[in-house]
């Protein structure tokens, strides 16, 4: 039985490897704006390994695999070994290891770690959502006018940049502000943490946001695709996650920018 503290353990050694800046530095471009370093594909291929170990005949889905099996039958390992690869090659500091294990379409464990912070943030279906030792909960919003959301671009579809500028331009005029980091599973557990209150980000990934949608979840928080219905680990999806009170008011926003 594969358990949370060991997917724990698991991201924790990995996190040594994101932080080589011999690796980190090592770079090769898979697209536009689509980058790998040798740290993604090292901490991918340590994590494969390792849960291969713990969990034989579970799927393996990560970014870097040539070919994925997102069929939904039986175990599932889920996992962005750096979400924020182009964080990571600039030194921002906003980059982390995103593991998730599944049973079918159902998410057992979520982790997400920055080890250039030193965050972690983990939840096990059912028993909460921590920072660290500490239970989180996303924050109590009534309306989007009182939000800060927090954003991606979808840098690997620039030719539609128009548009998704355009939609972020009218989240901004309907919030606080807007922010934006980098990489999308940091998004997702700062809405679960209380540190933004709304992530709206078209073209997502599956490993982009499976570990986070278990931490948002057990932090008493919102996530869907853009017309509100779940998200499905099955290659590429539109998201919006939110704290409690403010979802129905952002799902018929996001609805105007369905494509």
């Amino acid at each position: 039985m594969v358990k949370l503290e060991q997917l724990t353990e698991l991201v924790l050694r990995a996190g040594e490897l994101l932080t080589d800046t011999v690796l980190s530095e090592d770079v090769a471009v898979k697209g536009d704006s689509d980058f790998v370093t040798r740290a993604d594909t090292a901490v991918q291929e340590f994590i494969r390994r390792e849960t291969a170990l713990l969990c034989p005949e579970a799927r393996f889905i990560a970014e870097e695999n040539q070919i994925n099996d997102y069929s939904g039958s039986g175990a599932a390992f889920v996992l962005d070994p750096v979400d924020g690869t182009t964080n990571l090659m600039h030194g921002f500091g906003q980059s982390a290891i995103s593991l998730a294990y599944y049973e079918g379409r159902e998410g057992i464990y979520g982790v997400v770690y920055n080890p250039f912070t030193g965050e972690l943030f983990r939840a096990e279906r059912g028993c909460g959502a921590y920072l660290g030792d500490k239970l989180i909960y996303g924050k109590k919003r009534d309306k989007v006018a009182d939000c800060l959301a927090i954003v991606e671009f979808s840098p690997y579809y620039k030719q539609t940049s128009a548009d998704t500028f355009e939609m972020i331009r009218q989240l901004f005029l309907r919030t606080h502000d807007v922010r934006a980091v980098g990489s999308a599973a940091l998004d997702l557990v700062y809405v679960a943490c209380g540190r933004a209150d709304i992530f709206m980000s078209r073209k997502l990934k599956t490993w982009d946001y499976a570990a986070a949608q278990i931490i948002l979840r057990e932090a008493g928080c919102n996530i869907s695709d853009f017309s509100g219905a779940p998200l499905m680990l099955d290659g590429v999806a539109d998201v919006i996650a939110c704290t409690g009170g403010v979802f129905s008011e952002l799902c018929d926003f996001a609805k105007n920018y369905i494509e």
